[in-house]
């Protein structure tokens, strides 16, 4: 047995073995709080404006880990994300 983090890239089994969240129709600050719990991540989501919170998402993101739904979702919202030690920074892309 060995110690790892809430995000460490071995926890992405957990991902795949429980039912993908539901993009479709849904909110990007659900989202957004759906990575943050199944990731173990610590998400800074401060560099958003409030208006793209609501923002509704489409498509799916089944067979994604968390930080491969992050990078395919966010770009949709014209956001951008630096994810690293288990800490994601959003920012509106430029």
């Amino acid at each position: 047995t060995r110690t790892f983090a809430p995000f460490d890239p071995d926890w992405n089994w957990t991902t795949r073995a429980a039912p993908a969240f539901h993009v479709d129709g849904a909110t990007l600050d659900a989202f957004l709080k759906w990575a943050a719990r199944e990731g173990g991540l610590v998400i800074d989501a401060s560099g958003i404006p409030a208006r793209l919170r609501t923002t509704v998402l489409h498509g799916s993101i089944n067979g994604l880990t968390v930080p491969e739904a992050l990078t395919s979702v966010l770009p949709t919202c014209g956001l951008t994300a630096n994810i690293a030690a288990g800490r994601v920074a959003i920012r509106v892309a430029q």
